[in-house]
C-alpha cells in the first residue's frame, strides 16, 4: 500500500503530520469541516476518499479508526 489520505481532527497535535512522511495529512479545518461532529465528519472523511481519521475525541467511532490504523501501519512496514 503506497500512500494514504489522513484526516486529522481539530484535537489532534498538527506537528503529528510531520512523523507520517509519505502520506497525505490534512487537518479539518483545511477543509472547512472544523464545525462538523464526529459522526458527520466521519461521513465526510470517508466520501471524500479518506483513509484514515484521527481524532483526540473519544466518543469517536474506535473500530473504524483502529482498523484503518491498521493498513496505515503495515504500509509503513512494507515501506522499509
Amino acid at each position: 500500500m503506497g500512500s494514504m489520505r489522513i484526516l486529522f481532527d481539530n484535537g489532534t497535535p498538527a506537528p503529528l503530520r510531520y512523523a507520517l512522511k509519505g502520506h497525505v495529512v490534512v487537518e479539518a479545518i483545511e477543509r472547512g469541516w472544523d464545525w462538523l461532529v464526529n459522526g458527520e465528519l466521519i461521513a465526510e472523511a470517508e466520501a471524500a476518499g479518506f483513509e484514515l481519521f484521527n481524532s483526540s475525541n473519544v466518543g469517536v467511532n474506535c473500530n473504524w479508526c483502529c482498523c484503518l490504523l491498521r493498513k496505515l501501519l503495515d504500509s509503513q512496514a512494507e515501506g522499509r
